[in-house]
């Protein structure tokens, strides 16, 4: 033992199982709830696509009026300039910086105004204890293997999918990777 250093206590084996058993615990509840969430927020997405489509239709033709109309106002102040040829180049100069500033500002307040977020808390964890079956499948891919288990849910009295290993959703179709032998959606594997 170095000199100066202290003896650590060794835990005893209860508490070292203890331990052992709170953090898998912590990592399953952390599993638990990450993939719900992330398949949650992914259906919310693909569902809500078409009105956040016409959503990004309408600002793109609100912020095309806005620029139409500032443009009109600069051409339509050099052409009185023009005629009235009392307006000196300093003053059409400051003319255009502010009709610049003023579009920034309202092309900002029109962002500001069609900004979206999407935001999804879980409310609450259900743990449901059920007798179900539990089939260990070995995957050969190449050279790889992998062992899967695949459950029987006796509510439904169907097989549960598998999720994707990339984006976390449930899917029945299954395809899987070379290297790892990782199960992939239809989606992610094409």
């Amino acid at each position: 033992m170095p000199s100066g250093s202290r003896p650590r206590r060794a835990a005893p084996v209860g508490e070292q199982d203890a331990q052992a058993t709170v953090t898998n615990m912590s990592i399953a509840i952390e599993v638990a709830v990450f993939i719900p969430v992330r398949a949650a927020l992914v259906r919310i997405e693909n569902e809500s696509r078409m009105f956040v489509d016409r959503l990004e239709r309408q600002l793109g033709r609100d912020r095309k009026r806005l620029k139409d109309y500032y443009s009109a106002l600069l051409r339509g102040d050099g052409k009185r300039s023009g005629r009235r040829g009392s307006e000196d180049a300093v003053q059409r100069k400051a003319t255009v910086t502010a009709v610049q500033l003023e579009l920034r500002g309202k092309l900002a307040e029109l962002d500001e105004r069609y900004a979206y977020r999407l935001e999804l808390t879980p409310l609450a964890l259900v743990r449901i204890d059920c007798p179900s079956l539990a089939v260990r499948c070995r995957v050969l891919r190449r050279s790889a293997a992998r062992m899967y288990t695949v459950y029987w849910n006796p509510f439904n009295k169907e097989l549960e999918p598998l999720r994707c290993s990339r984006c976390c959703l449930s899917t029945f179709s299954v395809a899987f990777s070379d290297e790892k032998v990782a199960a992939l959606c239809a989606s992610c594997h094409a």
